[in-house]
């Protein structure tokens, strides 16, 4: 008897450790993308905005950030564009980025003259990644972040994997 309620209690340990595992897999894989797009859109302000000497870390950055997150999307069948133009529309309003750019300036963080200039070549990053991160935090509900999960794309479904059989592949 002691046997076999040592034996159940393990077995529902090990069945409960892998569905918390998993839960905790996917909590970590949707704060990948709310993380994500604050590290993208911080370099995207860095390098459009900031009045410092051109760093092509925040540049790198952004681009193996965006490629990144397109590779999810193609796993998932998310669709984007594959080559945006810079005066291709993103869900970040010109009044939003104006507010950051008011905050940073009451910080006292040096912003370039031009904030027109800033706006498009801001928009000219953001509109790489911009769809598909929106996409990818819709589909991992991630947890609220300004500029990624606190809006959506609804109209956007993942790919449907068929069904496999239960046993070895077959030639």
């Amino acid at each position: 008897m002691d046997a076999y309620y040592g034996y159940g209690m393990a077995e529902a340990r090990a069945r409960r450790g892998t569905l918390v595992g998993r839960v905790m897999g996917l909590l970590a894989f949707s704060l990948l993308f709310t993380a994500g797009g604050a590290v993208l859109d911080t370099a995207s302000i860095v390098a459009s905005t900031v009045a410092i000497p051109r760093d092509v870390q925040a540049e790198f950055c952004i681009r193996s950030g965006y490629l990144a997150l397109r590779r999810i999307a193609d796993f998932f069948g998310i669709p984007y564009e594959a080559a945006p133009q810079r005066g291709d529309p993103i869900a970040i309003a010109r009044s939003e980025f104006d507010e950051v750019c008011d905050r940073l300036a009451a910080a006292g963080v040096p912003l370039k003259e031009d904030r027109d200039r800033s706006w498009l070549d801001f928009a000219g990053w953001r509109v790489n990644y911009d769809t598909v991160l929106l996409a990818l935090a819709g589909l991992t509900m991630a947890p609220y972040a300004p500029w990624s999960s606190d809006r959506g794309i609804r109209t956007i479904r993942p790919r449907r994997f068929r069904a496999r059989p239960f046993g070895p592949p077959q030639a």
